[in-house]
């Protein structure tokens, strides 16, 4: 409904603004969701006001810090409406460093139910504003306006409607210190998860113009959700899950954990083999002419999507175990890939080249995390070819049909 009210170049603009907003997140990161769900005070007040005390200063800081960078940003691009973009969006972060830890409470205890329906109830309100705003004034200001309200919805609803301990400013030095012991390979991993996960949007807009890059950007879009669903599922129950495994009985895990896989892989990988598939038929039924090139971009960022939901339920397993350092490495690899196969995917091909550097660059993460598993006597290569046979299945079950449609 938005590409067809707005225009490529705000989707352009907002990559480069969530980039930034994103980017900060991550730098900031000292992993106090991680250890609110794994640590045995998980459910100590104290603890988690001293969580919450450690999150608002953060919120404070990211905002500022965005402010800040929105000149810097605006030359770096020559686009002048960052200037007043950036520090708007980052009211964002702003609003969700005062989120209440019941949230992370509710993940802890695998209250997905609760948590899901109060994240359905801000996208409704967020997507609501957006909407009507483009209706009566077309402009990227809809799409900004819709996350704040989305945001401040979820900040409302989290101290409203789940149960946990009302959170007030404290803090106790214990707390305090395990929380930034645990949350250091956190805060490495995440400023270099970002930088591998964003860096494809931050090099493009040097190589593209913002037309180009908000169509990449709604490339983007049509495949990104299945991995941030994956990645919900495998950071809400799977980590959880697994982690509390690893407490009380760790022969338990292995089992325990292709078990947690068998319905994610089952659903993700076949539609996103599918999706490889029609991908161009996707674009071309959701969207005008204006953004038909997104269709052959999607047919790889399908494949890349499917290799990333095999990665991240074992990045939690690893977690889970207490191997957070093994983790940071990973993103090593990954923002390495990514910041080296770029350039040179460009030079080979341009925007294709840029996309197969992006699957490369998974797979390169996947061979990692399975050599991990092994050595942590996890791993299981059977159960792993039937999972990569699932994306192949999916791809031809769809390619089978095509053909038949177009003999008759």
């Amino acid at each position: 409904m938005l590409t067809r009210l707005l225009f490529p170049e705000a989707f352009g603009l907002m990559a480069i603004v969530m980039v930034v907003i994103t980017g900060l997140a991550m730098f900031s990161d000292v992993g106090t969701g991680p250890a609110i769900v794994r640590d045995k005070r998980g459910d100590d007040p104290a603890f988690l006001n001293t969580a919450w005390t450690i999150q608002t200063i953060r919120g404070f800081v990211l905002f500022l810090t965005a402010c800040a960078l929105a000149a810097p940003v605006s030359h770096i691009y020559g686009e002048d409406a960052l200037l007043s973009l950036i520090p708007v969006v980052a009211i964002t972060a702003l609003i969700a460093g005062f989120n209440s830890t019941a949230i992370k409470t509710a993940h802890r205890h695998m209250w997905v139910g609760r948590v899901t329906f109060m994240e359905l109830i801000g996208q409704i309100a967020g997507t609501t504003v957006m909407i009507a705003w483009a209706v009566m004034h077309p402009s990227i200001w809809a799409l900004v306006a819709g996350g704040i309200v989305g945001c401040a919805t979820n900040l409302v609803l989290s101290h409203v409607m789940l149960p946990g301990v009302r959170n007030k400013f404290a803090w106790e030095r214990s707390a305090a210190k395990t929380l930034f012991n645990f949350g250091k390979w956190i805060f490495f991993s995440s400023v270099l998860f970002f930088i591998a996960k964003q860096g494809d949007r931050m090099l493009l807009g040097n190589f593209v113009d913002m037309a180009m890059l908000g169509i990449y950007a709604i490339a983007l879009s049509l495949s990104e959700p299945f991995i941030a669903l994956n990645m919900q599922l495998a950071r809400k129950i799977v980590y959880p899950a697994l982690s509390k495994i690893y407490r009380e009985d760790s022969s338990r895990i292995r089992g325990v954990y292709y078990r947690s896989r068998i319905a994610m892989d089952a659903i993700f990988l076949p539609t996103l083999g599918a999706l490889a598939a029609i991908g161009p038929l996707v674009v071309g039924i959701l969207y005008d002419e204006r953004y038909i090139a997104a269709g052959v971009m999607l047919q790889v960022l399908a494949l890349r999507a499917a290799v990333n939901c095999l990665a991240e339920p074992a990045e939690q397993c690893i977690v889970a175990m207490g191997r957070p350092r093994w983790v940071t490495l990973s993103h090593v690899l990954r923002t390495s890939a990514v910041l080296i196969g770029i350039p040179i995917g460009w030079s080979i091909g341009e925007i294709q080249g840029v996309l197969w550097g992006l699957v490369i660059t998974e797979l390169l993460v996947l061979i990692y995390f399975w050599l991990r598993l092994a050595q942590l006597v996890i791993l299981d290569l059977k159960r792993e070819a039937l999972a990569i046979t699932l994306i192949a299945v999916g791809y031809m079950f769809v390619e089978i049909i095509i053909t038949f449609v177009r003999i008759t």
